[in-house]
């Protein structure tokens, strides 16, 4: 608090300096004596009665000419962006932004967004969870001497020395787990095919991940006895199975048909070769 205590004057500062020039847009009144007619006093309440809607009479000229509003020029962009800075600066040594205060909102990648949340996560829990982590393992161990010494019970074989036993708090177990960072590794696991569809749907929690699993096996592997129960199903894939068969019929007999021509051009071409040479006739 200590440390905030100045970055929350320069706020105060600057909200009441961005609060003076807001109130000062109307900016005030000038009001010339010799144009407007008026006098002194009369002059005096010219700004009331505008500002309540009421109406000020000149006698000649032009209104312009002899009351005139000077509006206060707008605050520079620097006065508005140091008060961002301050704010920011203000939730950074609180801890309440983490190390990125902008988020996930402009990460465009899983990988991107998991580093992001991680990064939060280490600087908002990191600091007391470790302490607490080292607390716990402390206690649990000095639960165990007690069971040690004093509990008789405490052999696994009666008259021997019992084993040395050390209970140790795994680093990071308190801190919290981000579902949605869990899901995302899930995915982009899942996308370079380096997860099982059990493991993915276990982490993507989901009631029921092995029958999903073994769902999805059967629908590419054995859809018909995924979908027993639907006749539009089976029906299907019995005109599916028939075309498969035609085809390959289609298929058997071209090769059948192929092989016997092969065989008849073969015969023939073995009839040519034996039959004996032509004769010419000398006679005539």
């Amino acid at each position: 608090i200590q440390q905030n205590l100045s970055n929350q004057d320069l706020l105060n500062k600057r909200n009441k300096q961005i609060d003076k020039n807001a109130d000062g847009m109307n900016g005030g009144m000038v009001v010339s004596l010799a144009r407007s007619g008026l006098t002194q006093a009369q002059a005096k309440n010219v700004t009331s009665a505008l500002s309540k809607g009421g109406t000020v009479v000149i006698p000649d000229g032009a209104p312009r000419e002899a009351i005139d509003r000077y509006p206060a020029p707008g605050l520079p962009n620097d006065v508005y962006n140091q008060l961002v800075d301050i704010r920011s600066r203000l939730r950074d040594i609180f801890g309440v932004s983490g190390a990125t205060p902008a988020g996930i909102r402009d990460e465009t990648t899983v990988g991107g967004k998991i580093i992001t949340k991680s990064l939060d996560t280490d600087r908002i829990g990191g600091g007391v969870t470790e302490y607490l982590e080292q607390l716990s393992d402390d206690i649990y161990n000095w639960i165990l001497q007690l069971l040690y010494v004093y509990d008789t019970d405490f052999q696994f074989i009666p008259g021997a020395v019992p084993p040395k036993v050390s209970i140790s708090v795994k680093e990071g177990s308190l801190l919290p787990k981000d579902s949605i960072a869990i899901a995302n590794q899930a995915l982009e696991l899942a996308r370079i095919n380096r997860i099982s569809n059990v493991d993915l749907y276990k982490r993507l929690d989901y009631p029921n991940p092995e029958e999903m699993a073994a769902n999805i096996w059967l629908e590419t592997n054995a859809p018909q006895l995924l979908y027993r129960d639907n006749q539009l199903v089976q029906e299907a894939l019995a005109m599916q199975q028939e075309a498969q068969q035609t085809s390959v019929d289609m298929k058997n007999t071209e090769e059948k048909t192929k092989h016997q021509r092969n065989l008849e051009t073969e015969l023939l071409k073995g009839e040519l070769r034996s039959a004996p040479p032509a004769v010419p006739n000398l006679s005539q």
